[in-house]
């Protein structure tokens, strides 16, 4: 009778429960080789997921080289990846999961009994990844006349940037009072608000703006 050949499964998988949309984590991950003999190089892929169904289909993230390995053996390591960003898309929760020899290097198959093994290759931590969107920069003090008369419409400008280059939009307080009174649209990251604003009646009033993105 032939012999059985390997079997590739994801014996272990953990990532951090946070982090930040762009930024780097590390992923500690075991690969087995559960079955039959040795096999050559194989890659396991990273990827988030809605759900607890992993496949292809879901946000690749990356993946490590596994050179060898041999029968009812394993290959350990911590993997580092860089989370996507982009608009606050990937905001939220999601699964971590592997799969195992996702390019299809290796033939997995029980000659002896036909029974393939192609299906069981995949794995997710049960602990969901929270990601967050960096804040955009503290926007530049508003720029425009400090002075005036009622009814008469000023411009004041401000600008602020966001370190994953997401769109940008600007919350302006007219009256100071902690309360925003207008927003504007997004803009791509740096850009410059230009608005125009009256007051009804003779005070002294603090503008403040502040900066966000989707």
């Amino acid at each position: 009778q032939n012999s059985p050949l390997p079997d590739l499964i994801v014996d272990y998988i953990n990532a951090p429960s946070s982090a930040y949309e762009g930024q780097t984590i590390s992923i500690n991950n075991t690969v087995e080789n559960q079955q039959g003999t040795s096999c050559g190089g194989s890659y396991v892929r990273f990827y988030l997921s809605p759900d607890t169904t992993i496949t292809t289909s879901d946000k690749y993230i990356g993946q490590r080289y596994i050179s060898s390995l041999s029968a009812e053996t394993n290959s350990s390591a911590n993997t580092s990846l860089s989370l996507p960003y982009g608009d606050g898309y990937y905001d939220g929760y999601w699964y971590v999961g592997a799969i195992a020899d996702a390019t299809d290097l290796v033939e997995e198959r029980v000659t002896v009994s036909s029974e393939y093994y192609e299906n069981n290759n995949t794995k997710y931590d049960s602990t969901r990844i929270y990601i967050s969107n960096y804040a955009p920069s503290i926007p530049s003090r508003p720029s425009g006349n400090t002075s005036g008369s009622v009814n008469v419409s000023y411009s004041y400008t401000t600008s602020a940037s966001d370190q994953e280059g997401d769109s940008v939009r600007y919350g302006w307080d007219w009256d100071g009072n902690g309360t925003v009174d207008e927003w504007s649209g997004y803009g791509s990251s740096g850009w410059t608000d230009n608005r125009s604003h009256s007051w009804s009646s003779a005070n002294t009033y603090n503008v403040r703006v502040k900066s966000g993105t989707k």
